[in-house]
């Protein structure tokens, strides 16, 4: 490994950009590259082209009978995730709480899952709950989600006025 000497100008002293020829010649390639368009190999479009494809997939709404066909598409696939061979049997844990693969859900997020803790209170009260109800896990585990350490509020203040209490 070459280490400086005392007294030994370095190698680019008193050269900058402007005068340092081969910063120079880097910068034209790059300049001509980009005109003949080997940098840059996406289709080229009009401007006029491009509003048009913009426009066209703007706020696109599906028709009732298009999302139905998604939707069995997705369905059809779903028989085919337990062969795959990551499938956990849908159940996934996401911030130490316990998730369970559910599509027909109506409160499933995207992916199709909801947590355990909520379907498990669902099934003892026998209706869907409210976005605004919040269920408290008494022992303050997570993962723990007997009925028995399961608490049903009506929204998120009586809740957290529920924790206020406890830590006076």
């Amino acid at each position: 490994m070459a280490r400086f000497v005392k007294g030994q100008a370095p190698w680019n002293k008193g050269l900058t950009k402007e005068t340092d020829e081969r910063v120079k010649k880097l910068s034209e390639n790059e300049i001509r590259r980009k005109k003949i368009g080997t940098y840059n190999k996406r289709r080229k479009f009009t401007e006029e082209s491009r509003l048009k494809i913009s426009l066209s997939k703007k706020g696109k709404k599906y028709t009732k009978e298009h999302k139905e066909k998604i939707k069995n598409a997705l369905l059809k696939n779903l028989k085919r995730m337990d062969k795959h061979h990551a499938w956990k049997g849908g159940r996934l844990k996401r911030n130490g709480y316990t998730y369970i693969y559910s599509p027909k859900h109506p409160r499933a997020d995207q992916r199709g899952y909801m947590a355990e803790h909520r379907l498990i209170m669902e099934e003892k009260l026998g209706r869907t709950l409210t976005k605004e109800e919040v269920i408290h896990h008494i022992n303050e585990i997570k993962e723990d989600n007997k009925i028995e350490n399961l608490q049903l509020f009506k929204d998120n203040l009586s809740h957290l006025e529920s924790h206020w209490g406890r830590n006076k």
